[in-house]
């Protein structure tokens, strides 16, 4: 599982057509800050309903202000649902790396340590302290 979750797959071209995403795709890869973007969800697995959005994954690299975030976050819509990897809890951004499908990356090895950070505190069991964190907290995600 740790070598399939460091080399993401990449989208094909007809999966970028099927999903429509590529105005956003092409928008986002010309902003600073922006890593990489990462399908995934029911559209990377191929198990879309009629009524199933569509999950992108933002890859910063960086904290990103706020105002930033926010501008990130407004290329979402009705059917394209935009999240930022450093937001997400651990088993999700594990579940993005290791299920996701690669749709643009600015820089491979800066990447490859995103995912391999990613996949080593999941491994690590961190995932189960974040969930436990975040239900003592109240925070059901």
């Amino acid at each position: 599982m740790y070598w399939k979750a460091v080399l993401i797959q990449k989208i094909t071209e007809e999966e970028i057509l099927a999903t429509g995403i590529r105005s956003v795709a092409e928008d986002l890869r010309s902003r600073d800050g922006v890593l990489a973007l990462i399908l995934f969800g029911s559209a990377a697995r191929n198990q879309q309903r009629p009524f199933s959005d569509i999950d992108l994954c933002i890859v910063t690299s960086g904290m990103v202000p706020e105002k930033e975030h926010l501008d990130l976050k407004s290329y979402g819509s009705h059917t394209i649902e935009i999240h930022l990897l450093d937001e997400l809890p651990l088993a999700i951004r594990f579940r993005v790396v290791s299920e996701g499908k690669l749709v643009f990356c600015k820089d491979a090895l800066a990447l490859h340590r995103v995912v391999a950070d990613t996949v080593r505190q999941y491994l690590d069991g961190a995932w189960f302290i974040d969930l436990h964190s975040r239900h003592a907290i109240g925070i059901s995600r």
